[in-house]
């Protein structure tokens, strides 16, 4: 494709752009704004806990569980297709997909999650 070809796909895609460029904005705003929200809201011992939650005991604790996972793994799906789009788009594609994985429930998470943690180049 020439220069005027170019110009001319441009030209005639502008609404695309634009939304494309709203978006990459958002997300690069949200994913700016949540990090220091999500890790403040961390507790001190996240990482050194042997349980990552006691069992459910009643009906009522079964349907919250049940019913903010649902919505924090729709968050993470959201994330995640975001962060991959913005591997293409302007934006912090790589942060996305990472903070994204922090809200999908997914076997071996927890293990993958201290790993991460653990790495002298993220203490650094």
């Amino acid at each position: 494709m020439n220069m005027e070809g170019l110009l001319i796909w441009i030209d005639s895609h502008k609404s695309v752009l634009v939304y494309t460029g709203l978006f990459s904005f958002i997300m690069l705003f949200l994913a700016a704004v949540s990090v220091p929200f999500i890790i403040n809201m961390l507790s001190e011992d996240y990482f050194l806990k042997k349980k990552r939650r006691s069992s459910l005991k009643t009906v009522s604790e079964y349907i919250i569980f049940f019913s903010t996972a649902v919505l924090r793994n729709s968050i993470g799906l959201f994330l995640f297709i975001s962060g991959f789009l913005m591997l293409f788009i302007p934006g912090q594609g790589l942060l996305t997909i990472f903070i994204s994985l922090l809200f999908i429930d997914f076997p071996g998470k927890w293990k993958l999650q201290k790993k991460i943690v653990r790495n002298n180049k993220i203490h650094s």
